[in-house]
């Protein structure tokens, strides 16, 4: 391959290869397998955005540089700024193949030539991958050469309390994080990997890669896991339930175990393993009617079955004494049973406009919930009750309610975690979407919103964003039958289990 000819590998696509290989491939040849970009990864597009913009204001007589499709305009006004001796936003350099933006290069004082290098994330902890991404940086930085002092990581604080009117910038952020010793340590195999990237992305067809870990990164889901995906069959060993990833993996791949009957029974050492195993084995439920009917009987009627939707991956607070990345809710459905085998009720809230909806929400359910009967959620512990108890927090007035209705709120997840009703076709999952259709037939697929990443998405969009009239409207619908199905779908769950 002549060296001009070398495609340019930016610290994205970087990061991508050394994920997998096979990503990086189509990435840079065939990028019509990816799907469209969905509500929710525009989301964090656009949070990121955000993010970047707030950590800029920390500094002062900075130059931005303008985006330019054009890697070598790009790099040719970079290399004019850093004639000024200011600070540099989005510096972005290009030569030999390789090809990166700085968030912020910042000049060293006495040393001429010399820059500190920041890497703004939108994350309230660092992660590993960072380091590769800041490595390749200092690495393309230095080869264009632009001498790197200090390397920096600076992550959003996720203890600050959001006090009204202007971001308080200093607050927000953490202190940067010094990230020299990982990014050193990382130099050689940059150089290596850059190397064979560039032999990788030259080939015809896309590397054979083996699933692995990196498959299973939720906050960044692979844009190829479905389709590579498609080889798991059903009761495969990577389900089950909470066993170590790289345990899982080392049966699928290395021991050829793929599926959970290769494995004997009494290999497992695990009780809720051998039950899937039987689960499996007789294509039946495996069900602990003792267990299930002690839960049943120990519910005091009437019932509430709650369910909110909230912001997600909101690193930027929007409302007065909130967080980075806490769980607001902005929507509940909730279904009142007054007595066993009676008709549910369906309540519904969802803020109207982009005012913070929680005063509205807890006079709502504060009305709504009454003074006695169990409270009912799905993962109720660290979702519902945190979320009101958050919630409450903020709002002081309501802080003895929430202390004389904690008592009541019990979890409905709680006989699938554990395991005392397993289906084989929970796939391992005790989730409500894998539990409902499991137990009665039914499932999601056919509603226009049915994961609540997108439904937090759609939400900001259609509230905060610039949108028609028809579309909100039809977001909101679907956001009232996504959210309304959960309740629902708790009830019939609990109707099942009364019928064991």
């Amino acid at each position: 391959m002549a060296e001009q000819k070398k495609r340019l590998i930016s610290k994205g696509r970087y990061v991508d290869g050394v994920k997998c290989e096979k990503l990086l491939w189509y990435k840079m040849n065939d990028r019509s397998v990816f799907p469209p970009t969905d509500a929710a990864t525009q989301l964090l597009f656009d949070q990121g955005h955000e993010v970047g913009a707030l950590a800029k204001k920390l500094y002062k007589d900075a130059i931005e540089i303008e985006w330019d499709r054009d890697a070598g305009k790009v790099t040719e006004k970079s290399a004019e700024a850093l004639k000024t001796g200011k600070t540099l936003f989005e510096a972005g350099f290009a030569s030999d193949g390789t090809y990166s933006i700085a968030d912020i290069l910042d000049p060293v004082k006495g040393k001429k030539g010399t820059y500190d290098l920041t890497e703004v994330k939108m994350a309230g902890h660092p992660k590993d991958y960072y380091y590769d991404d800041i490595a390749f940086q200092k690495f393309n930085y230095e080869k264009n050469g632009i001498k790197i002092n200090n390397c920096y990581l600076k992550i959003v604080n996720t203890a600050y309390v959001y006090e009204g009117g202007e971001i308080d910038v200093k607050k927000f952020f953490q202190p940067d994080i010094d990230v020299n010793d990982e990014v050193e340590n990382r130099q050689a195999e940059v150089k290596r990997n850059v190397k064979k990237f560039h032999e990788m992305i030259a080939k015809s067809t896309p590397p054979k890669v083996k699933l692995s870990e990196n498959c299973t990164d939720d906050e960044h889901k692979c844009p190829l896991v479905d389709e590579c995906w498609k080889v798991v069959p059903k009761g495969s060993t990577l389900t089950l339930y909470r066993k170590h990833w790289d345990q899982r993996f080392d049966l699928f791949n290395k021991q050829g175990k793929k599926l959970i009957l290769d494995i004997p029974k009494h290999e497992l050492n695990n009780d809720k393993h051998e039950i899937m195993h039987d689960a499996l084995r007789t294509k039946e439920p495996v069900i602990n009617k003792e267990e299930i009917k002690s839960f049943v009987k120990g519910l005091n009627y009437p019932l509430y079955f709650l369910d909110f939707e909230t912001f997600m991956n909101v690193a930027v607070p929007k409302f007065k004494n909130s967080k980075p990345y806490q769980m607001l809710p902005f929507q509940f459905s909730l279904h009142i049973q007054e007595e066993e085998g009676g008709k549910a009720k369906p309540h519904m809230f969802l803020a109207p406009d982009d005012k913070d909806p929680r005063p509205e929400i807890l006079a709502g359910l504060k009305k709504l919930l009454g003074d006695e009967g169990d409270i009912l959620a799905f993962n109720a512990h660290s979702t519902e009750k945190r979320i009101i108890r958050e919630t409450c927090e903020a709002f002081p007035e309501y802080k003895k309610w929430f202390a004389k209705i904690e008592p009541r709120i019990k979890d409905l997840k709680a006989p699938f975690s554990g395991f005392d009703y397993y289906h084989h076709e929970q796939e391992g999952s005790a989730s409500l979407k894998d539990v409902y259709p499991a137990m009665t037939g039914k499932s999601y697929k056919d509603l226009k919103i049915s994961e609540g990443g997108d439904a937090s998405a759609k939400f900001i969009k259609v509230t905060y964003g610039k949108v028609s009239e028809k579309e909100r409207a039809e977001v909101r619908s679907a956001l009232e039958e996504y959210c309304e199905q959960d309740t629902r779908a708790m009830v019939e769950i609990l109707e099942k289990l009364q019928k064991i």
